[in-house]
């Protein structure tokens, strides 16, 4: 269907939009306030257990969230992991939920440190200057998106290289670049049984970038299986497995129920040494353009009328504003593998000191 909408211009001087530009489809941003604080916490049950579930159920049900998703992938050591992922908005929100929740005092029980599962949480808290959203259809708001009462849009900043800084408020160049002079090679470590806290480094690039399959027609569902879907998985293993690409985790999720119902909905979390890691594989690597062609030539083959949603989030943060704590986990989560270069602090339960590594 073609839109007839005027097309808004989120920047008045976007520093990589090309002369005279016009998208070749539409796409929306969500309509946050400028001054908005938005704070993410995921919180991960890996090797998760009936009780351990039933727990984090619990603290959740003390008190309302704004947003929370429920999530589910297998890691990189081929544990399966649940995930809450929650959205706050505003200074004191997510303080307030973590009082009434109890959730400090739950994460800091040693219980945890001597159990078959494992915890990890991962919270991120940065300004509206530091992030931006896109999203393929006006009414398909997800993840931080969540938080805005609609959409922006049609906008002129996107469909080209560079579309992404353009559309964070705050970005100049140079403002960005990463705080490591070179991405570190991982180490495997002993994790399981400690308490481990990580300090990522400043200008963390985070991306969480998603696909709604539940409108699809069969035809487009058989195309998108066949040949988008594969060539996702391999380029989101490729990140996985290739820390040189400036990648510290990449994590590929399928929503999912709070009682682990699957949902046709999946997405791509990503945690960069910075934005420029990012942009550098989406731009040039055969991993990233054979999704991006293999889509094109799906949008092309039905005429562009394809019901498949896409959506993502890219935030650029400050190492202050990141809290990540692993907890009995396998030693290839998250941060974990690059604790050799990254400031971090653990406990250690003594009762599991010669215990293998994961």
């Amino acid at each position: 269907m073609a839109n007839h909408k005027p097309i808004i211009s989120l920047k008045r001087c976007p520093h990589h939009m090309p002369s005279g530009w016009n998208p070749p489809v539409p796409a929306y941003s969500a309509d946050l306030h400028a001054d908005t604080q938005i704070t993410v916490l995921y919180l991960g049950v890996q090797r998760p257990t009936d009780a351990a579930l039933r727990a984090v159920n619990a603290m959740f049900a003390k008190t309302d969230t704004v947003s929370l998703e429920f999530a589910e992938f297998t890691d990189r050591a081929g544990d399966v992991n649940r995930a809450y992922i929650a959205y706050f908005q505003g200074a004191d929100a997510f303080s307030d939920w973590c009082g009434a929740s109890n959730f400090d005092a739950f994460l800091s029980d040693d219980k945890h440190l001597n159990a078959s599962y494992g915890l990890w949480t991962e919270i991120y808290a940065f300004q509206r200057g530091q992030f931006e959203t896109l999203f393929s259809t006006p009414d398909s708001l997800e993840g931080v998106g969540q938080l805005a009462s609609k959409t922006v849009g049609p906008i002129r900043e996107h469909s080209y290289w560079g579309g992404t800084e353009d559309r964070i408020p705050n970005f100049k160049p140079g403002n960005f670049d990463a705080r490591l002079a070179k991405m570190p090679a991982p180490k495997v470590a002993k994790t399981r049984g400690r308490r481990i806290k990580v300090q990522a480094p400043d200008n963390f690039c985070l991306i969480r970038s998603g696909q709604d399959l539940r409108a699809m027609k069969a035809l487009e569902r058989d195309e998108y299986d066949a040949e988008i879907e594969p060539a996702l998985r391999e380029g989101l293993a490729y990140l996985a497995d290739n820390a040189a690409s400036g990648c510290f985790e990449s994590r590929y999720m399928q929503h999912c129920s709070q009682n682990g119902v699957l949902i046709e909905k999946t997405f791509g979390m990503q945690l960069f040494l910075s934005i420029k890691h990012l942009l550098d594989w989406a731009k040039s690597h055969p991993t990233h353009l054979k999704i991006f062609k293999n889509f094109q030539t799906m949008a092309l083959g039905m005429q562009g009328q394809i019901d498949l949603r896409l959506w993502h989030e890219i935030a650029v943060i400050a190492g202050k504003d990141i809290r990540a704590e692993y907890i009995n986990c396998n030693a290839m989560t998250g941060l974990l593998p690059f604790t050799h270069v990254l400031s971090h602090h653990q406990s250690t339960d003594n009762s599991l000191q010669a215990q293998e590594t994961r």
